[in-house]
């Protein structure tokens, strides 16, 4: 079984933004739960913005989740993880939810650090392609 990598997404995942919809989509239906729908645009923009995470087991997609910010950049969450049936039970999410949570950080540094691009420090650097 070919390894599951995840990263920091880019403009070259946005190929990838009807699975990751559908599949998030689908998990709501399933657990019965409303869920805030995104637009492809906001997802393409999360992902432009090096402000999300992908798993791709080679081509194939296989889990998400970006971070949001509100009140003039002073609060920063994760949200939208999803993991593809055909991977979950596998630490997936964990994995998915450690490097947000790096991206969160790299957020702050972000501001601190005078708005550099994400991509630019070291905590996200190693996490592209």
């Amino acid at each position: 079984m070919e390894e599951v990598k995840v990263m920091v997404a880019d403009e070259s995942h946005i190929k990838y933004i009807d699975t990751i919809l559908t599949t998030i989509a689908e998990a709501a239906k399933k657990r019965g739960s409303g869920i805030a729908k995104r637009s492809p645009e906001y997802v393409a923009t999360k992902m432009r913005e090096a402000k999300a995470v992908i798993a791709l087991q080679g081509e194939k997609f296989a889990g998400f989740s970006y971070i949001e910010t509100w009140g003039n950049k002073h609060y920063v969450t994760t949200s939208g993880l999803i993991v593809h049936p055909d991977f979950r039970g596998l630490g997936l999410a964990k994995r998915i939810k450690n490097l947000t949570f790096t991206l969160v950080l790299a957020f702050i540094g972000h501001i601190v650090y005078h708005d550099l691009p994400l991509k630019s420090l070291p905590v996200v650097g190693k996490y592209f392609r």
